[in-house]
């Protein structure tokens, strides 16, 4: 295994294969769990890395163990050998598969005072028209006259000014020395003396009445806006008549002088604008120290001052660095200057290092979307470059069918090297239409009339307003409600939503103070009448994953999105991680469990797929750049802020160029956006696009249907009106015999839980780990109780002597199942599911025992016989099925 490598990962190329796969073959080669950082972008990429991790080490799928294999050196037998018991060691370690932000977070939270923080400080956002109040408020009466000349130079509103100042903020720590920013006096006296002789010699000589209208101004903004400002010469039609050399002389007088003047005004505005923003700025540190409320970017900017800039630097990159043997990196194009630069020194002694410790990367520089939050592309190939990193590349993609990688290949020629496609057919339809909206809805009409269902089709927009279009378009011509991001998501569910807010009011009590506000949100949400005095008595020593229980049991919040958040907070170790983390918290619920054709932005869009992807026009016109200033970047410093003046491109050669490079990275940020908005298709991508002013003009796509549209039917509702969603706990653990999917109850959810412990147990025989993970969602006592008793059962002894297979996976005539274990005694096998409780009625179990019987005698033919066996753990009762 190379100590230092990366991988350039084209979209659906495997990167978290590969990301796991390497994570898998550190732990195969020694290295402890504890000690290997996984760092991804979002919660749900975190938990998809673990969930993967887990699998693998619980039963480790062919392709991963001979990647491990290549990866470690050793052979595949011994991976399998060594398998259990690094699992058992990875369940009982403190595992760091995390996002950016809360290794960030981690690091504050264990120095905070060195930050000047108190350790009670809570991860929550001021709105910016609440803080530029105060901003107001605490300003220097000196400076109202340079706020409100800067507020003129922009020509926007005050909220505007709040926005350009959250995003010096953001830049703050990849600013240049801002003593360069020094206050000059300017004047345009020196250029409109060259402006006024051309004037003059216009007005006395024969020109036409045009050509003196074109002189008509005063001073030299009106000068900028004349048609002929910009243009190497008079010399054509509206001043030939006339027409002098001397005149181009002063014309280019005219330019040098315009451009001193946009230089020394430029020198002047930074300094007035950065002393504005220092002045904003103390307010705003100020605040959060006193208040202690914190947001993601403030906890950024403390680290990195405490990282970077302190006299004890040493010391605490000392106590982190001695912790982290590994750092496996997500997404790395998405990575900020500024987070990199907290992260330098660790991947700095790695690389110097002479032993086992290793740095891995992946991301793909087409997919950086985020430039407009300080994500910085350029990091990838300097990263490369100052360590002597090796990139590697995937060539395979293995989400999309043919036709569609084909297409994206021919499209974006910077695809190299091209993709090839692991999978066959596909299908791609360009379609160009005035009324994009219609078109959209002749795809959807096609895709439903040829089997889809609704939660197979996707479509994506460029902005949160146009989802509310395709939403009322969608509604007006078939009656459907729509699945957008947030109706998705687990915490916006109302149980997830009072959840949260008790939570909240849990941590606002212990800190002393009301929390009204909490306390209102979750009555309102958990239907109870409200009452001022109402006090949560749930202690907040214990672990996320035991307060959300409490809370769950207590005020009857059973539902699928209250399970899901209390799987979220079990690897969570207090209050204040889990109120960090639900910040930033994705996960949305299952499409069935969201009816409807999603609808979201390209950005939202992200690390996902769909089967059929509908990729639409703007329906409007796009927002147009109207930043004051240009960051001028040298890879990836940041070596000048500049003011976009009207037109100094056309004075200011060396301008012109910033601007030049500015507007090249815009169009690679257009260019990016499409690229992840066409790779997100799986079976089926449709483009519609307008005749004029499409976005999709700079890639001259034409009009073309290639492929056969195929639609994998789920057995969805395709064409009925929906109704509103009820969400009921499912059990996607061991099987169960077959019931209809809404009979579960509310409460069920206890009984599946004692379930997945109990099997749990049987197969690991790891309590440690069983508490780590069940702990705080069923009896753990009674389920121990019943795995112990029946694990030393004779007559289960007796009966499972031979080779054990636990979760023994099969798929017959096209249908999978899982048994919960399978015993080979040579020429016989015994299928024995567990269950927890003795039913009334065991028919249906007894059937789906058959169903299992019959496909494994199918499968396994040279068995002379398959026995099944139903183990019912409160009776120790061993029930053959015939």
């Amino acid at each position: 295994m190379k100590r230092l490598y990366a991988l350039s990962a084209s979209a659906g190329s495997g990167k978290t294969f590969a990301l796991v796969a390497r994570y898998l073959a550190l732990l195969f080669i020694g290295a402890n769990p504890s000690e290997i950082l996984a760092i991804t972008f979002t919660n749900k990429a975190a938990g998809e890395m673990r969930e993967r991790l887990l699998g693998a080490l619980r039963s480790m799928p062919d392709d991963v163990a001979q990647e491990v294999a290549k990866m470690s050196g050793l052979q595949k037998e011994e991976i399998e050998k060594r398998r259990p018991d690094i699992f058992r060691k990875f369940l009982r370690s403190d595992l760091k598969v995390m996002t950016i932000d809360k290794f960030i977070h981690q690091i504050l939270r264990k120095f905070c005072w060195y930050a000047g923080v108190g350790s009670d400080f809570v991860v929550e956002a001021m709105a910016k028209d609440e803080f530029f109040e105060r901003f107001l408020q605490e300003l220097p009466e000196g400076q109202y006259g340079d706020l409100v000349a800067f507020a003129r130079f922009e020509a926007k509103k005050r909220q505007s000014i709040a926005d350009f100042f959250e995003l010096l903020y953001e830049k703050e720590k990849e600013l240049p020395p801002l003593v360069h920013f020094e206050k000059e006096p300017y004047s345009e006296a020196e250029a409109m003396k060259w402006a006024m002789k051309i004037k003059e010699f216009v007005l006395n000589g024969n020109f036409s009445d045009t050509a003196k209208k074109q002189v008509d101004y005063e001073n030299l903004s009106q000068v900028i806006e004349k048609g002929w400002f910009g243009r190497e010469s008079f010399n054509y039609r509206t001043f030939s008549r006339g027409f002098d050399p001397v005149m181009d002389e002063w014309l280019h007088r005219l330019y040098r002088e315009t451009a001193r003047y946009y230089s020394r005004k430029e020198l002047h505005y930074l300094q007035k604008m950065f002393a504005l923003y220092n002045s904003y700025r103390a307010s705003k540190i100020a605040h959060l120290k006193r208040t202690g409320k914190l947001h993601f970017k403030d906890i950024e900017h403390l680290v990195y001052d405490l990282l970077r800039q302190k006299d004890f630097t040493r010391f605490l990159y000392f106590r982190l660095d001695a912790r982290i043997g590994h750092i496996l990196f997500d997404e790395f194009q998405d990575t900020s200057v500024t987070q990199y630069r907290i992260f330098e020194p660790i991947i700095e002694e790695i690389a110097a290092s002479e032993s086992e410790r290793s740095f891995f990367y992946v991301g793909d520089t087409k997919q950086s979307i985020y430039r407009f939050r300080g994500g910085q592309k350029a990091l990838f190939s300097y990263v490369a470059d100052r360590f002597g990193i090796e990139v590697g590349y995937l060539e395979t993609n293995y989400r999309s069918r043919a036709v569609i990688v084909d297409f994206v290949n021919r499209t974006f020629t910077y695809v190299q090297p091209p993709q090839k496609p692991h999978k066959k057919g596909g299908y791609l339809d360009v379609l160009e239409a005035q009324e994009p909206l219609d078109a959209m809805g002749d795809a959807i009409e096609e895709l439903i009339g040829a089997g889809a269902a609704q939660s197979q089709i996707a479509v994506l927009v460029h902005d949160n307003k146009e989802i509310l279009k395709v939403g009322d378009y969608v509604m007006e011509r078939f009656g459907w409600p729509i699945a957008t991001h947030k109706r998705a998501k687990v915490s916006e569910q109302p149980s997830a939503r009072a959840l949260i807010a008790l939570m909240r009011l849990v941590d606002a009590v212990s800190n002393g103070e009301d929390g009204a506000l909490h306390r209102l949100e979750f009555l309102t949400l958990a239907g109870e009448a409200y009452d001022p005095s109402f006090s949560p008595d749930i202690p907040n020593r214990l672990r996320p994953a035991q307060m959300l229980k409490i809370a769950i049991d207590r005020y009857g919040l059973q539902d699928e999105a209250a399970m899901k958040l209390l799987e979220f907070a079990i690897p969570l170790h207090d209050l204040e991680d889990f109120l960090f983390e639900v910040e930033r918290y994705e996960e949305e619920l299952p499409p069935k469990e969201v009816e409807g054709i999603s609808v979201l932005t390209i950005h939202k869009s992200k690390g996902l797929e769909f089967e059929h992807l509908v990729v639409l026009d703007r329906l409007g016109r796009g927002k147009s750049d109207t930043n004051p200033v240009i960051f001028d970047y040298d890879g990836i410093e940041l070596k000048a802020v500049r003011m976009n003046f009207k037109k100094r491109e056309m004075v200011d050669e060396e301008f012109a160029e910033v601007l030049q490079k500015e507007r090249r990275l815009r169009g690679e940020d257009a260019m990016n956006r499409i690229y992840v908005a066409f790779t997100r298709a799986k079976n089926s991508l449709h483009i519609v696009k307008k005749p004029k002013s499409s976005v999709f003009d700079f890639l001259d796509l034409p009009v073309q249907r290639v492929g056969k549209l195929e639609v994998e039917r789920i057995g969805s509702k395709k064409n009925t009106n929906m109704e509103p969603a009820h969400f009921r706990y499912r059990d996607y653990g061991r099987q169960k015999a077959p019931a209809p999917i809404d009979s579960y109850e509310a409460n069920d959810f206890l009984a599946i839980y004692m379930g997945l412990g109990v099997h749990y147990l049987l197969e690991m025989e790891d309590k440690d780990a069983f508490l780590n993970r069940y702990g705080a969602l069923c009896d753990t006592s009674r389920a121990i109780a019943l795995a112990e008793a029946g694990r030393e059962n004779i007559a289960y002894k007796i009966l499972t002597e031979g080779e054990k297979i636990h979760e023994l996976p099969f798929i017959y005539h096209g249908k999978p199942g899982i048994v919960d274990l399978f015993v080979d005694r040579g020429d016989i096998g015994v299928v024995i599911d567990y269950k927890t409780s003795t039913p009334h009625d065991k028919k249906e179990y007894e059937e789906q025992l058959r169903r299992y019987k019959e496909a494994l005698s199918a499968l396994m033919p040279k068995k002379s016989r398959i026995d099944a066996y139903l183990y019912f753990l409160d009776t120790l009762d061993l029930a053959k099925v015939n």
